[in-house]
């Protein structure tokens, strides 16, 4: 059988919200849905509806499925004569329901926090996230609004945020090329995010469906997309979407110690995406174009493409800014976010091989590479190049997991620089996991550490270690009691500078329709 199976994912259901502004209306959490590929199962087809006068506007709380309340509570207690910096005891509490129905969900979080539980002053109130979901013509042609304290991700994350991601993972599995603005209401450990509204509709279509949606901020950030899949052919499916926004751009210090320093405004972006997925073969390809405040337009472009036959599969990617040389190298893009994006090229490769099957179980083996070309945040726009590498062994059984791997970062410079600031540290990585999966109980233990030589570019840098534990168990067949522990320690020079123990336990119950969970976390520096 052939490691890879593609997967043609339509355009999943509209997903909505609302929220009455000034009061507490309830709010909903989900991800607006579109179009995308996957490798992880077959292809399939939206069917074809039609509309239906009862589908029009079906009623708020009708269909109610089940409402959930979750608290997290999280304390930091120095140990007597510890080395850490924090030698005051701290708490932190977050609380909210979660409200859902067939046609809506409705969703409110609280969280508060005491700096100093040694005094009797009250806490203090951090934030509140809430939001609604609802949607209208489920049955026929979905439009729903969602509002709130949205997160967005996906294409408009890419917009605002260019700089492509470069984590080492040598045995990851999933390919995905979702497309949109990605947008959900926040859980109980998000952040606080600017009140904002998205509506959306799914016009479903067995040949072409096609998911439009637009959103604005409260701090008037407007962005709309329009993404589909098309079927030209058997065995043949193919995405795209066009994403625009309107961003409001900040100065930072950064960027004006770099000598790029600029007024703030109002700035466009937009960015198309296209996707196609045939047998042994799938690609991702994107373009985007960014106004800048330098009367230029800067320009990036990135591309995946998996291939793979029998036991072997083949990831490549590649990211790039050809118009580097026409704006301020110490800002090549500045994403919606006001982030710079200091990547310049990045180019890496991932190989993944089945060495062993024997029944049930399985080994795997996987090497990865990616290369960087950055600027520093230095008015001299000083560039160097990094190179990360990583491999990873992992036997894999119904009842038993062991993964093993291996990665490092090296860092290249030429000539002399003036500030070492932003050029990240050498390191060394060793990590393994182990997972034991049975009836009665379900358990996890990872050791991981890392080793940092000293910088040569620092005369002040030393070597530093960092050993970390951790462990995991869930009792019972339902897992709804999960006690967790890890502990960190950190030396420099061979002299240990900082630790932290830390002790969780998270309980879940389920009554009829009411869904619960309680987290409590002990964290003692020493």
């Amino acid at each position: 059988m052939n490691i890879l199976s593609f997967y043609a994912k339509p355009g999943a259901a509209c997903m909505a919200a609302l929220f009455f502004l000034g009061t507490p209306q309830g709010y909903a959490e989900g991800s607006a849905g579109g179009s995308g590929i996957s490798l992880t199962a077959e292809n399939a087809a939206p069917a074809v509806t039609s509309i239906s006068p009862s589908s029009l506007c079906p009623s708020l709380t009708a269909g109610f499925q089940y409402a959930e309340w979750k608290t997290a509570a999280a304390c930091t207690l120095p140990l007597p004569d510890n080395a850490a910096e924090t030698d005051t005891a701290t708490g932190t509490v977050s609380t909210g329901i979660k409200l859902v129905c067939t046609s809506a969900d409705f969703r409110w979080y609280e969280s508060f926090s005491d700096s100093s539980l040694s005094d009797a002053s009250p806490p203090e109130r951090d934030s509140a996230r809430y939001g609604a979901k609802v949607t209208f013509f489920s049955k026929s042609i979905p439009v729903s609004l969602l509002s709130g304290s949205l997160s967005f991700a996906r294409s408009l994350s890419c917009l605002k945020n260019p700089a492509p991601a470069s984590t080492i993972s040598p045995l990851a599995k999933s390919f995905t090329a979702l497309h949109g603005l990605g947008a959900s209401l926040p859980t109980l450990s998000a952040s606080r995010q600017p009140l904002a509204a998205v509506l959306t509709a799914n016009i479903q279509s067995k040949a072409a469906p096609v998911f439009a949606e637009c959103g604005l901020q409260e701090d008037k950030t407007a962005f709309a997309s329009v993404h589909g899949t098309l079927f030209p052919c058997p065995y043949v499916k193919a995405g795209y979407s066009l994403t625009a926004g309107r961003f409001f751009l900040e100065d930072s210090t950064t960027i004006s110690a770099a000598g790029a320093g600029f007024s703030p405004g109002w700035y466009n972006a937009a960015i198309a995406e296209s996707t196609m997925s045939i047998p042994l073969l799938k690609l991702c390809l994107q373009g985007a174009v960014h106004q800048t405040p330098y009367d230029t337009h800067a320009v990036w472009l990135y591309g995946k493409i998996r291939t793979g036959w029998q036991s072997v599969l083949l990831d490549a990617h590649g990211f790039m800014i050809p118009t580097t040389a026409e704006n301020p190298q110490a800002a090549p893009v500045i994403g919606g976010s006001s982030t710079v994006c200091r990547v310049r090229k990045q180019a890496g490769l991932r190989t993944q091989v089945q060495l062993l099957t024997a029944g049930n179980a399985a080994i795997h083996g996987g090497v990865q590479l990616i290369w960087q070309e950055k600027v520093t945040s230095t008015k001299y726009a000083d560039v160097f190049s990094t190179e990360k590498a990583g491999a990873a062994l992992a036997f894999e059984s119904p009842g038993l997991t062991v993964k093993s791997s291996v990665s490092a970062l090296y860092i290249h410079t030429e000539g002399a620089f003036h500030t070492v600031s932003s050029i990240p540290n050498q390191y060394y990585d060793a990590a393994c996991t182990g997972t034991v999966t049975r009836e009665a109980v379900k358990a996890s233990l990872s050791l991981d550490a890392k080793h940092y030589p000293r910088q040569e570019l620092s005369s002040t840098s030393v070597t530093k270690d960092i050993l970390t534990a951790k462990l995991s168990v869930s009792p019972g067949k339902s897992r709804m009691v999960t006690a967790r522990a890890g502990v960190t320690a950190t030396w420099k020079a061979k002299e240990r500078t900082a630790g932290q123990l830390d002790a969780a336990v998270i309980v879940k119950h389920l009554c009829g329709r009411l869904r619960t969970a309680v987290s409590c976390a002990l964290s003692l520096p020493f």
